[in-house]
Order: structure tokens, then C-alpha cells, then sequence
């Protein structure tokens, strides 16, 4: 019989011999030419940029399951800092405009100093918005396993959990945003294949190492995003129309180009900003409450709507729709092609439901609490 710490020293030794043998390959394809990014890279530019904002990115793929608004946000995070990085682009923030336009509704209360308030009605404008869709999704985490029994078969079996691969692809668009004219679009796709040693330890039981790695991190999937954030970036340096590159850092037309011709001015009084929303305040039931309740969760987890006081909450009396609510049922049920209600109907809850997304996060949180427990 083999001791604990032989087990260890054994099962060590095979795993770290055959992650040596680890094959780890990143395939990166677009359906564009365009020079390599570590080639742009080395060039350092000091020239004019062009105005870009990058909206957040949607779930297109058949795999909805695996979708959650935190992951929509990160791909838009790591897009706009590899933009901010090449030093061509003056990237301008949209995915915390709320937190910037509430800072200036502050500063326009009178609770503020003049002199420290944000400034009201200087938000500078983009003159182009990077679009992005996940079309295609597979995280293959499986791998070949060896039949044996015993200590052996263990330890093969956390070997083939080590082994895993995913597969990315987004659809890219550059839109001009006076003229909602498509620049460039294109299809970019990334592949990681490789060998987890930590997953393998950690699956073995925790003998090797204290806790497993969370998320994403190191993972398959991260590296397949990488490399899709990398392609992107490489499309954009190369697809940008040179005529959009007139700007100094500080956002003044840089000397000898051209500024765009002025925005058009009807003589017509313009539409007011604000969308009306009739905010419905009839006396709900209680299951209506709970439904409410439920939809909002879905829709905070989907990302389209911004997390609230209660929303994640079971206290229903107080449960009431408001504008914010209206406006995110509305979106969604128009990108779903359900009847635009604003109300939390039986068919719109059946629908988020079914996208399972508090369901995955509920899972991921209760993996990530069972790998910090898990004992020989």
C-alpha cells in the first residue's frame, strides 16, 4: 500500500510528466489581410487619432448557457483597453456612462462646489462604435481518460480533466455614427487547445495545490479571447478609413486636416431626449409581484439592466415596475421578436427563464465554493 505522501510525490511526477507533453495551439482566422499586431505594435504612433467607442457585446451563439452580462461586459472592457493601448484611438467610455452622466446630474443639483463639479454638456462624441456579436461558442473541457481502478485510474482521471479547448467567433462591425453607415465588418475567430496542470491537481483532490484557478483565468477560454481581442484590434488599425484620423490627444483637429461637416440643425423643435414610458401602477398580486421579482434578476444577470436596490432580493411587497424596468423589458422583447409590452407577461418570463442565465451563475458560484472545500 502506497503512503499518502507517495501518492502525492507519484501522482506529481505523472502529471507533471505528461503536461510536459502538453500541446497548447492558438488558431486565429479572419476573413480580412492585415499585418500582424506585434509588427504594429513595435511602431510607436504619435499621430492623429480617430474618435471610437465600443458598445457591449451581445450572444448570438446557439450556446446561451454559458452566457452571463458579466462576460458581455469584460469582452467590451478588453477591446476598449487593447484600443486605448495601440495609442491611434481617442476611446471614449460607454459602457459606465450612466456613473458619468450621474456625476453631472450631481453637479447640476446645487450639492456640489461649481468649482469641483463635473462639467454638464461637454461629453465628447464618437465618430465611430464598435459593434460585436459572439456567433460561435464551444468550451470542450473533456479530454482523453485512461480505464483503470484504484489510485492509478485517479490519478489518469484527474490527468484527462487537465486536458480542454474552446473555440471563439464574433462578428466584428465599425459603424459611422452620423450617417449609422457600416465601415467594415468582418468574422474573427480564436482556438486554444493545452494542458491545465491546476485543474489536474485540483481535481486529483487538493493534494497538490490549495484551491483551483476561478473563471476564466488561464483557462482555454481566456486565451481564445485574447487572441480574438487581438485579431480585432488588428482589423480596426487597418480597416479605419485614414479620413477619421484628425485628432490630437487633448480632442482638437490636428493641423492640416479637416473637421467633419457641422451636425445638421432642423428648424423644427427637437424631440425630446427621454423616451415616454407609460410606468404601469395598478395593484399587483402577489404572484405577480414574484414575477417581476424574477424577470428583473434575469434581466440584471443578461445585462440589460443595470443592478437596483431589491432586485436580488425576495422582499415582493415593495416590488413595483419603474421606468428603468419598462425600458430593458422593452429591449429585450424587441431583440427577441416578443410582443413589445414593457410588462413582465407570461411569455417574456418564460423566455428569460429559458436562458437559464441565473441558473449558470447560481452553478459557477456554488463550483467555485465546493473547490474551496474539497478534501481527499
Amino acid at each position: 500500500m502506497l503512503s499518502s505522501i507517495q501518492k502525492t510525490l507519484l501522482a506529481t511526477a505523472l502529471i507533471t510528466s505528461l503536461s510536459a507533453c502538453q500541446s497548447t495551439s492558438t488558431n486565429v482566422t479572419s476573413n480580412q489581410n492585415s499585418p500582424d499586431i506585434n509588427e504594429v505594435s513595435k511602431q510607436q504612433y504619435n499621430g492623429p487619432k480617430a474618435r471610437i467607442a465600443v458598445a457591449r457585446f451581445t450572444d448570438k451563439s446557439n450556446n446561451s448557457r454559458w452566457w452571463r452580462k458579466e462576460i458581455g461586459e469584460g469582452m467590451a472592457d478588453q477591446l476598449t483597453t487593447a484600443l486605448v493601448g495601440t495609442n491611434r484611438f481617442i476611446v471614449l467610455e460607454r459602457q459606465a456612462l450612466d456613473a458619468v452622466l450621474s456625476e453631472q446630474d450631481l453637479a447640476v443639483s446645487g450639492r456640489v462646489s461649481a468649482q469641483s463639479g463635473a462639467a454638464y454638456g461637454e461629453i465628447e462624441g464618437a465618430e465611430i462604435v464598435v459593434v460585436a456579436a459572439v456567433t460561435e461558442f464551444d468550451d470542450d473541457s473533456s479530454g482523453a481518460s485512461v480505464g483503470s481502478g484504484g489510485f492509478i485510474g485517479d490519478v489518469f482521471s484527474s490527468v484527462s480533466a487537465g486536458f480542454s479547448g474552446s473555440h471563439m467567433a464574433i462578428d466584428l462591425r465599425l459603424i459611422d455614427t452620423r450617417t449609422s453607415r457600416i465601415l467594415a465588418a468582418t468574422s474573427v475567430e480564436g482556438g486554444s487547445k493545452d494542458f491545465d496542470f491546476t485543474s489536474a491537481a485540483t481535481n486529483f483532490g487538493g493534494a497538490l495545490v490549495g484551491g483551483s484557478l476561478s473563471g476564466w483565468s488561464d483557462t482555454p477560454k481566456e486565451k481564445a479571447l485574447r487572441e480574438v481581442i487581438i485579431k480585432a484590434v488588428e482589423f480596426l488599425e487597418t480597416k479605419i478609413p485614414d479620413t477619421y484620423y484628425r485628432y490630437n490627444q487633448n480632442n482638437t483637429l490636428a493641423a492640416g486636416y479637416t473637421a467633419p461637416p457641422p451636425p445638421k440643425v432642423t428648424s423644427k423643435k427637437a424631440a425630446p431626449a427621454a423616451v415616454a414610458v407609460d410606468v404601469p401602477n395598478h395593484r399587483m398580486p402577489h404572484y405577480e409581484k414574484m414575477d417581476l421579482a424574477m424577470s428583473r434578476m434575469n434581466l440584471v444577470c443578461l445585462g440589460y439592466l443595470k443592478n437596483q436596490p431589491n432586485y436580488e432580493e425576495f422582499e415582493t411587497e415593495d416590488v413595483k415596475y419603474d421606468r428603468q424596468t419598462v425600458l430593458a423589458l422593452r429591449e429585450y422583447q424587441q431583440e427577441k421578436s416578443l410582443k413589445v409590452t414593457g410588462l413582465a407577461d407570461e411569455t417574456t418570463k418564460k423566455s428569460l427563464d429559458d436562458s437559464k442565465c441565473l441558473a449558470k451563475t447560481q452553478q459557477s458560484g456554488l463550483e467555485s465554493l465546493g473547490n474551496m472545500f474539497k478534501f481527499n
